[in-house]
């Protein structure tokens, strides 16, 4: 696949220099601004157009980190181009180090998902010995900081950064280290194409401590069951409150006022309850904090770094409503097409491994032609 530059250009390959952010697509401000021109430019190998400055090859193979980076700014901007105005992008990234002798490392547990500036192809197209290419502005045992650079070019192309979350993996996988702490996370970016836009927060709500774990809200729900109060006795008194402002959307008769009903259960709730009815009135839920601690789980026939249903889950109940359609431009093994099947969404699956679609066919049940490229 051919990278940047010109698409008329009748390229001419083997440039050993490129020329940064050739031809790229612009932001949605009409900039053509390179979001990496800050970043050292490293002295790199062909295959380069020597007259437009394009780059030949597959996605994860460049030859430095920085033009792998440029490209998934390009990636992103054609999903910039069919997002929906209110719609968001969640982007999970993994990271990897720069080697001993300066060189850039495999990624550790896959989550840079299978970026390997260590290797090239040979002739044969088969993956031959590590390429020796040291890479400017890293030293040795550096981390590269990959999600960030990426949020960061992002952001500065166009779209809105709001939110950075930790996925925290319980089991994560084993690294032979002895000189720093085994790395059990990754990255997850929120970002959005306009200021104002579709986040579902009570789709994805965590139980609150605050009233869980309270001993007096033990006490009240024994006293509610001795009390023989119904879940509509519990509704009503959340609904009026305890000063019986009347805050009930549906359960109102008239402006502002309480339903009789709903007002006579509730004082029915609050006599049996007597102080502790206000043990009801804290809120079961609270807003997802920004850290997720969400296990891997293996899958058969794909590769060891799936993405969890949780964490799919997560992302496109907040940010996808129902009936809405989700677009994932590296599907994997399909796991965010199965989590929208299971949630009354549409999904439109891309991937540039034949064998993973394959899988992704199978997961979903999908006949062949059929949403996927």
């Amino acid at each position: 696949m051919v990278w940047g530059g010109d698409a008329d250009c009748a390229h001419e390959w083997g440039a050993n220099e490129r020329t940064p952010w050739a031809n790229r697509v612009p932001g949605p401000n009409g900039a053509n601004k390179n979001p990496t021109e800050t970043r050292p430019r490293p002295k790199t190998t062909g295959p380069f157009c020597t007259r437009c400055g394009a780059w030949r090859g597959q996605l994860g193979l460049e030859p430095d980190p920085y033009l792998f980076i440029e490209n998934l700014v390009e990636i992103f901007a054609h999903v910039h181009r069919v997002l929906h105005e209110d719609g968001v992008l969640w982007l999970n990234m993994g990271d990897c180090y720069s080697t001993q002798k300066g060189q850039v490392g495999n990624s550790p547990g896959g989550g840079a998902q299978g970026v390997r500036w260590r290797r090239e192809r040979g002739a044969n197209g088969n993956l031959t010995a590590p390429n020796r290419m040291k890479i400017e502005g890293y030293k040795p045992k550096d981390l590269l900081g990959l999600p960030w650079m990426l949020a960061f070019a992002l952001r500065q192309w166009g779209w809105y950064l709001r939110c950075d979350c930790i996925w925290d993996k319980p089991n994560p996988m084993p690294e032979s280290v002895r000189d720093r702490p085994t790395r059990s996370h990754e990255y997850l970016f929120l970002l959005t194409k306009s200021e104002r836009y579709f986040y579902d927060c009570d789709a994805i709500a965590e139980p609150s401590c605050a009233a869980a774990n309270r001993p007096q809200r033990a006490a009240a729900e024994r006293i509610a069951r001795e009390k023989s109060l119904t879940p509509d006795h519990l509704a009503a008194l959340r609904a009026v409150g305890v000063s019986d402002a009347g805050q009930a959307k549906h359960l109102q008769s008239g402006s502002g006022r309480n339903a009789e009903e709903t007002q006579r259960l509730a004082d029915e709730a609050k006599a049996a309850l007597n102080g502790y009815s206000r043990e009801f009135l804290i809120a079961e839920k609270r807003n997802a904090r920004s850290v997720w601690s969400i296990p891997t789980k293996p899958c058969g026939e794909a590769h060891f770094a799936v993405m969890a249903e949780e964490l799919a889950r997560r992302c496109i109940l907040s940010g996808c409503p129902e009936n809405g359609v989700v677009l994932d431009p590296f599907a994997g093994s399909g796991t965010s097409g199965l989590v929208a099947q299971k949630y009354n969404r549409r999904a439109i699956l891309c991937d540039s491994n034949p064998d993973y679609i394959e899988i992704q066919r199978k997961r979903l049940n999908v006949a062949q032609g059929v949403l996927f490229s």
